[in-house]
């Protein structure tokens, strides 16, 4: 009686598994997906699969066709028998499995339904984005409806003008620039009719671009470099998709360095995180801004001991710190002023961060890209703290991924603070102990890992053409904490007050520069076309010794037949000569590493106020990178 038991048992197993097993459903070839969305979750993507190595298309998937009314359709090119539906950003359902053919997922009520195409309402899409501007004599626009038994468009309320699935619209030949023309257009079919339009504000097409980068100071030199050899980027077809296959080093606009984030500057404190920035590039194509950058982690050869930050994995994997880019179109009806302060008082997300120079649109987003991107302007009063797009309504896409492009990864050798030699300001200092990391044990593939983002040109307020004729401008910051900690073009301030505690937030074991305020002087890395005026740093040496000479141009004072005595305003170091090494010095005055006197310290308030701050080095800075011009700098005292 017991066997006969069990075997009933085993049969009833095997009836449960059979069961399940048949419960699982594949799509058939050609099969559509369906998915309906809120109004304010963008545009979906879809991803499919069978297991990790038998999937349609890499994560995120395939972006959706909208089917009008919320719903958005796909039909992967791959039998599948799970789906995920996703924005691209983070926000994204659980492991679902394909219940088979004609029904749609709600993302609101999570539940799957019956779905029939021929339900469907049409959809419109319009291929130049809402409040977009325009700088050529006429704008052409792409149309597109489906599922529309009827389509017509009109221009600033003319005649209408009937259509079929697609058309190009060209207007504003008549527009006067500052003013606006307005792209209306309807479809119908037996479920209804839909409406959409857009309005386009026609701009003065002199615009040079750049907002005020000549009142910010020169490039830093060494191994650092802007827009090296010229370089702006280039047009390319980009996959934000976590390869660098797309990339490569002629689109390389600031180059930094490598073991130079705040903790090195510490005697206590490479038990954190690296936040270190390394390179930055840029691509872009006819719709997007193309942004990919480098990250390194040099603690493997530098301070192995510490391994938890090695063992930490890399930022997208297990910290969520917020990354900003500054973008400057150069529209000054955008502009954003106040040094990017808020317009309420104090910084974004409390940073802690400001710039000199002037910037439209600040775009935030976490290291892990859940949380954002967010996307800010402003006006002449600073910036406004309000989001113009949020993560559901902006089309910025980020991805990730293990090891870097460069070959090499340069820096100064060592940390633990002045144990080693490790003080602020060292980073542009030609003496310093600088090698290639790869050369001496770095395991760059396991520990250096690459972000890459798209922007559209839409959510700037620009297209392609103004990229082309006049240039934007580019800063990366990377932050934790309540402060900058890197940035690219690189930055003195990040470092700065790196090599002091962070007492006041009872945090003694970190450095300051996790709280401290950074304003934010270099210029921005151009894309498309350099300022006008602007200086260009070489691209930096290729091996660490003899170690470069800074990029920044010396400017040597006419010397009379007596001038065996004489000193001059600004040569703190009395050698002679006004360049980038006396800012170097006053900065290191200033974080009290080093000291002046005598004649020394004269020579150092480049301002003439009686004091040394750090207002001065930024004076000697603009003079050796030939931005003043009525100055008593490099004049005898």
């Amino acid at each position: 009686m017991k066997r006969t038991k069990k075997f009933l048992s085993l049969l009833l197993v095997l009836a449960l598994i059979v069961g399940t097993v048949a419960t699982l459903t594949v799509s058939a070839a050609g099969d559509t997906i369906y998915v309906r969305v809120p109004s304010t979750y963008g545009t979906p993507y879809c991803y499919t699969w069978n297991s990790d190595s038998d999937k349609d298309a890499a994560w995120p998937g395939t972006q959706m066709t909208s089917e009008g009314d919320g719903v958005y359709s796909y039909t992967p090119s791959k039998t599948f028998a799970n789906v995920i539906f996703n924005n691209g950003s983070g926000t994204q359902t659980d492991d679902l499995v394909y219940p088979g053919a004609n029904k749609l997922y709600d993302l609101s009520t999570g539940t799957w339904e019956d779905y029939n195409p021929a339900s469907a309402t049409p959809s419109i899409t319009i291929s130049k984005k809402d409040g977009s501007t325009f700088k050529t004599e006429s704008l052409t626009v792409t149309v597109t409806v489906k599922n529309a038994d009827s389509a017509y468009y009109t221009v600033d309320g003319g005649a209408q003008k009937s259509f079929t699935d697609s058309v190009d619209v060209t207007l504003g030949a008549s527009t006067a620039v500052g003013g606006t023309t307005t792209l209306y257009v309807s479809a119908t079919n037996a479920n209804g009719t839909v409406t959409s339009s857009a309005t386009y504000t026609k701009k003065d097409a002199s615009s040079s671009g750049g907002n005020s980068s000549a009142n910010t100071s020169g490039e830093l030199g060494g191994y650092f470099a802007t827009n090296p050899n010229g370089q702006v980027g280039k047009k390319a077809n980009i996959s934000v998709d976590g390869s660098l296959s797309d990339w490569d080093s002629s689109m390389l606009i600031a180059q930094g360095t490598a073991n130079d984030d705040p903790r090195v500057y510490r005697p206590n404190s490479m038990y954190e995180v690296a936040v270190d920035l390394y390179a930055l590039y840029a691509a872009y194509d006819d719709n997007n801004l193309y942004l990919m950058w480098e990250m390194t982690n040099v603690q493997d050869v530098v301070a192995p001991k510490d391994d938890y930050p090695l063992s930490q994995g890399t930022l997208w994997q297990t910290q969520e710190f917020p990354f900003f880019i500054a973008v400057d179109t150069g529209d000054a009806d955008t502009a954003i002023g106040n040094k990017g302060n808020l317009i309420t008082g104090g910084t974004i997300w409390n940073s802690g961060m400001t710039f000199e120079n002037g910037f439209n649109k600040l775009i935030s987003i976490n290291t892990k890209g859940g949380n954002g991107p967010w996307v800010y302007g402003g006006n002449e009063d600073g910036l406004n703290p309000v989001e113009i797009l949020t993560a559901s309504t902006s089309n910025i896409k980020m991805d990730f991924g293990q090891g870097i492009l460069s070959k090499n990864v340069y820096g100064i050798d060592k940390a633990y603070g002045h144990y080693n030699n490790r003080v602020p300001g060292d980073v542009v200092d030609e003496s310093s102990a600088w090698v290639d990391f790869n050369t001496i044990g770095h395991n760059s593939s396991k520990y250096d890992f690459f972000y890459e983002l798209s922007i559209p040109f839409d959510e700037l307020g620009i297209d392609s053409s103004d990229v082309e004729a006049n240039g934007i401008g580019v800063m990366l910051v990377a932050t934790m904490g309540m402060s900058a900690m890197d940035c690219l073009p690189g930055d003195i301030c990040m470092t700065d007050q790196a090599h002091l505690d962070d007492a006041a937030n009872s945090q003694e074991n970190n450095s300051f520069e996790k709280s401290d305020a950074d304003n934010i002087t270099v210029p921005f890395a151009r894309v498309g076309k350099l300022s006008t005026g602007g200086s260009v740093t070489p691209t930096p040496t290729p091996t660490p010794t003899p170690t470069p000479t800074p990029s920044e141009p010396v400017v040597t004072p006419s010397q009379p037949d007596d001038s065996e005595n004489k000193y001059y305003l600004g040569d703190c170091d009395l050698s002679g000569n006004v360049n980038i090494k006396d800012a170097t010095l006053i900065q290191k005055v200033v974080a009290k590493i080093e000291s002046l006197s005598g004649k020394a310290a004269s020579c150092a308030d480049a301002d003439i106020d009686g004091q040394l701050t750090i207002k001065d080095a930024t004076e000697i800075q603009k003079y050796a990178a030939g931005l003043l011009e009525d100055t008593l700098i490099g004049e005898y005292l």
